[in-house]
């Protein structure tokens, strides 16, 4: 999925156990590094849509029965 911030285009891309970020002009340049990268709370298919903040200190995961804030750390916020 392609999320758009200001000044920016991110590549958002769930897996099972976490949420990788790439910031997309940084890929169509041949950099292929995370720009920041979140540990996922439940699988991928427990859960529905999943959204970054534009300073990407925190991501957003919606599941069945709960939506969490994530730092990159892991903490729930």
């Amino acid at each position: 999925m392609v999320q758009r911030c200001p000044h920016r285009r991110l590549v958002v891309i769930r897996w099972d156990d976490e949420l990788l970020v790439y910031d997309l002009d940084r890929l169509l340049a041949g950099v292929d590094t995370t720009a920041a990268r979140f540990p996922a709370p439940w699988p991928r298919r427990a859960g529905g849509a999943d959204a970054v903040s534009p300073t990407l200190d925190l991501a957003v995961f919606s599941g069945q029965h709960a939506l969490h804030a994530v730092g990159a750390g892991g903490a729930l916020r």
